[in-house]
This record gives C-alpha cells, sequence and structure tokens, in this order.
C-alpha cells in the first residue's frame, strides 16, 4: 500500500512538472519569435539558423534531436531504463531555439521527452525493471501531451499508441492518468489557450452522405500522409549521405518557404487561428498549397538538423487541408458543415501520419467539441487502414 501511494504521488508530481514546463516553454518561444519575427529577410535568415544552429548543438553535445516521439520509441522499444534525463533536458532546450528561430516544429516533441526525462528521476525512488520505466516513459509522455494541448484524454490516449503501428500499450494507462490529469489542471491554471475554437455552429447527423464525405476526406489525408512520409525517409537518407550538408540546405530551403508562406514558422498558431477563424484569405488551391507547404517545412526542420515535434504542425496541415476541401465544397455548391470537414481531416491525418487512431477522435472531440465522433472515427480509421504500413514516427513496432 505504501509503495502505492508513492507511485501515485510520483505520476501526480509528474503532471504538475510538465505543466511547469509547458508554461516555460511557451513563455520562453514567444519570447524568442517576438525577437525574430520582424519582416520577410530577418525571418529567413533565422529560419536558416533555426536548422544549423541546433544541429551543431546536438553534434557536440550529444542530446537528443530530430522529432521527440521518435527518440521515445526508440526508447521504449530499445532500453527505457537508460533513458538519458540529460539529453531529454538538452533536447526541450534545443527545441525552444528550434521553434523560437522559426523552424516549423510542435511544443509536443520536446514536452514528451521533458515529461519522460522527468518521469526517469523519479523511478530511483520507485525502483523497477525495463516494464516500470517503460510505464513512467508513457506516463511523462501524456502528461507533455496534456499540458501542450490542454487535452488530458488525448494526451492519455497518445502515449498508450504512439508505441506501436497496431497496437497499445495497455498496461501503461493507469499510470497515464495520474500524470495527464494534473498536467492539464497545471497547465489550465498557468497557460491561456493558444488557439480559440467557436463551439460547431452544426449538429451533424451521420447519414449517407456524412459516411461517404468521411471516407473521401480520409483517402485524401492518406495521400498527404504518405507525401509526408516519403519526404522524410528521403530528408533521413540524404542525411547519412551529406552530413553537415544536409541542415544547410534544408535550412535554406526553410528560409524560402518561410519567405512565401509565413505561416508555416515557429509553432504556427497564429496560421491555426485565422485558418479556423476563416480570417486568413486563402482560397482552396492556396489552402491545399499551404497544407504542404508546412508538411514540407516540418520535414525539413526535424529531419533536416533540428529539434520538435510533429503533433502540432500535423495538426496545422491537417486544419488547412479540410479549410481547403470545405471550401472547394462550398464553390461546388454543398451546403457542408466547414467546421466539420476540419475536424474531420485534421483527425484523419493525425491518424494516417503517426497511426494513433483513438488520439485522432479524442482530439476532435476535446479541441473541436464535436459531440458526435462517428464520423471522425470513419475517416480516421479510413485514412489509418489506407497508410497501415507507413508511419513518419520511425521504430513503431
Amino acid at each position: 500500500m505504501r509503495m502505492e501511494l508513492v507511485k501515485g504521488l510520483v505520476l501526480v508530481l509528474v503532471g504538475v512538472a510538465n505543466g511547469v514546463g509547458a508554461y516555460v516553454f511557451f513563455h520562453v518561444v514567444e519570447a524568442l519569435d517576438g525577437l525574430t519575427s520582424a519582416g520577410t529577410v530577418p525571418m529567413a535568415i533565422f529560419a536558416f539558423l533555426s536548422i544549423v544552429i541546433p544541429y551543431i548543438v546536438s553534434r557536440s553535445t550529444g542530446i537528443y534531436s530530430g522529432g521527440g516521439s521518435e527518440v521515445l520509441v526508440k526508447g521504449i522499444h530499445g532500453d527505457p531504463g537508460g533513458f538519458s534525463t540529460g539529453r531529454a533536458l538538452g533536447y526541450y532546450a534545443s527545441s525552444m531555439l528550434t521553434i523560437g528561430l522559426g523552424g516549423s516544429a510542435g511544443p509536443e516533441g520536446p514536452m514528451i521527452l521533458y515529461g519522460a526525462g522527468v518521469a526517469c528521476v523519479f523511478k530511483r525512488i520507485i525502483g523497477g525493471g525495463r516494464e516500470v520505466a517503460k510505464k513512467l516513459l508513457l506516463a511523462g509522455t501524456a502528461a507533455g501531451i496534456s499540458a501542450s494541448f490542454k487535452a488530458p484524454l488525448t494526451g492519455i490516449l497518445y502515449a498508450l499508441e504512439i508505441p506501436y503501428k497496431r497496437g497499445v500499450e495497455a498496461g501503461a494507462f493507469l499510470w497515464a492518468v495520474p500524470s495527464a490529469i494534473t498536467a492539464y489542471i497545471t497547465s489550465q491554471l498557468l497557460i491561456e489557450p493558444h488557439v480559440r475554437i467557436e463551439p460547431p455552429g452544426c449538429v451533424v447527423a451521420v447519414d449517407a452522405s456524412v459516411i461517404l464525405v468521411s471516407i473521401a476526406i480520409g483517402a485524401a489525408s492518406a495521400m498527404l500522409a504518405l507525401l509526408a512520409v516519403a519526404v522524410m525517409n528521403v530528408l533521413e537518407r540524404l542525411g547519412e549521405r551529406l552530413g553537415w550538408l544536409l541542415p544547410v540546405l534544408s535550412g535554406a530551403l526553410l528560409a524560402i518557404l518561410v519567405s512565401i508562406f509565413p505561416w508555416v514558422r515557429g509553432l504556427g498558431y497564429e496560421g491555426v487561428n485565422e485558418i479556423l477563424n476563416g480570417a486568413i484569405g486563402l482560397g482552396v488551391v492556396q489552402l491545399i498549397t499551404l497544407a504542404l507547404a508546412k508538411t514540407l517545412a516540418t520535414s525539413l526542420t526535424v529531419k533536416g538538423g533540428g529539434s520538435g515535434g510533429v503533433f502540432l504542425p500535423t495538426v496545422f496541415a491537417g486544419i488547412a487541408l479540410g479549410a481547403g476541401i470545405a471550401e472547394l465544397a462550398s464553390t461546388m455548391g454543398f451546403n457542408t458543415c466547414r467546421e466539420l470537414i476540419i475536424s474531420l481531416a485534421t483527425a484523419s491525418l493525425l491518424a494516417a501520419t503517426s497511426k494513433t487512431l483513438l488520439t485522432s477522435i479524442a482530439l476532435g472531440v476535446e479541441v473541436f467539441g464535436f459531440t458526435n465522433p462517428i464520423p471522425m472515427l470513419i475517416a480516421s480509421t479510413a485514412s489509418y487502414m489506407l497508410t497501415i504500413k507507413w508511419s513518419i514516427i520511425k521504430g513503431q513496432k
């Protein structure tokens, strides 16, 4: 009984630490962003540096680099007990630099590793072997996602799903819950919401047309997901051949993208809010191009030498893709709920890219506010099944 109480306290402390970590992360990134967003030319220069500098730092210090989820998955299936708190905290700081300077990445990557790193500190108190270490890493993961997005159910399910393409780590559920909830409460007290989503203006009744639309959007998301996988694989292979030249080329390409599409830089919350509120003023082709640009910018950032997450950029790309499809449907005379299409594209793109089917649906309910998750389940299942062999997260079993 005493050990169970100690374990419970540890999991609560992991959640609180993640909430505080998210508060620090966002404030540092926003401060850097304020210094680096003054004009097109400075933004392009800083975007170039957002890949080159973290690459130099990671190569010289040995801290983790790349996508946070990928680092975590490798640790879970490799040696979870050997996960390094120091390297994880170094990654957390490096990601602040990457994103603050204009690299296209999300907060969940550094927060996942921050949470896992904090959890590793407490393992000395709990003791135990490989399974305990794995569950602590996943508890930290759940807390990191929950604190970043103010979505505890999304965090819990992400932690259970992310190690696998076709399964879940069910044994970590009771470890993830306390950490995710306390991380949510802490972040709710400390951090203002970054995404402003109005309640859905439509009631979704599932009929034949909604089912067909859901499947079609799932298929469109699957195509974008496969493109993301292909680009990341190409960049990874180039990295093996080019070495230090890849971050230079990736930084240069990112600088060009940022000059053309400033919305793709950094966390991208401004672009997300403008798209959701219909204030971005882009047409069908431009919105879909923006989804492609965000996908490319994120691939260049996390595979070219920078550090950060791929979850939020995927959400951005899904929202842009959904808004483009909704705009196309409107011009063709279809009276379809815009919020529904955006939520379907976002959920199904997440399911396809990361193989996180349940997480995608939870995000749609918690963030977009739809009380009927069935269309998201249909769209996400379609995209998930169409891309079942591929994922942007290397190392998933």
